[in-house]
């Protein structure tokens, strides 16, 4: 996925596992972690297209204090 040109990564462990905490539901399944997915990206990647610059790292981190994924 491009982002104004920058390639972008998921720092896979950390932030997998806090999709899968927060995002799966034994009641809905699969469908309520794919909505929580898109709302962590999108929440993380807003401040920056708003802003109109580019992350720095490129990588989606856990921010375990702030209980939600974010772009560095």
């Amino acid at each position: 996925s491009m982002f104004f040109g920058t390639a972008l990564a998921i720092d896979g462990g950390p932030a997998t596992a806090f999709l899968l905490r927060v995002g799966y539901s034994k009641a809905f399944g699969a469908r309520m972690l794919r909505q929580e997915v898109d709302r962590q990206f999108n929440s993380a990647s807003l401040p920056w297209a708003l802003s109109g610059r580019a992350p720095e790292c490129g990588v989606f981190r856990h921010d375990p204090a702030g209980g939600r994924l974010v772009l560095e």
